[in-house]
């Protein structure tokens, strides 16, 4: 699956400043996070995060055995707000991703350089914050 969002930021011909198409770029860096999350009514949801150094994303969220015992996979493709917020006690400041997908936002919070976490609706942490952990692949 990493191949495929990999993939699909390569193979994408987004024009940069210098007029060179990003995907053939060969100093076009992409960090990949992925992570098998919870889901309420379901076997989980495979989360793959694709952000490119210029901060455009590609998320694929594949939804396991959704449709009559099968994967339902949805892409979507913007660019990465950052926000750093404060916070108060135990948190402190910290900071924040931003993907808008179309009226709904996910934001995620950095919690080291590998790894990503799925934030509510309200930016808080979730319960059990480890199992909303997506992980930057190697």
């Amino acid at each position: 699956m990493l191949a495929v969002v990999a993939g699909a930021v390569a193979c994408r011909s987004t024009a940069t400043d210098s007029g060179q198409a990003v995907g053939d770029n060969e100093a076009a860096t992409v960090d990949v996070y992925v992570g098998k999350l919870p889901a309420a009514d379901g076997p989980g949801v495979i989360y793959e995060l694709a952000i490119e150094k210029d901060s455009l994303y590609v998320l694929k969220t594949t939804y396991i055995e959704a449709v009559d015992g099968r994967d339902t996979t949805f892409v979507s493709k913007g660019r990465v707000e950052k926000d750093y917020v404060e916070a108060e006690y135990p948190r402190g400041s910290y900071e924040l991703l931003k993907l808008e997908e179309g009226n709904e936002i996910i934001h995620f919070e950095v919690i080291n350089d590998s790894t990503l976490c799925l934030l509510n609706e309200n930016r808080d942490l979730p319960e059990n914050e480890s199992l909303y952990y997506i992980h930057k692949s190697k």
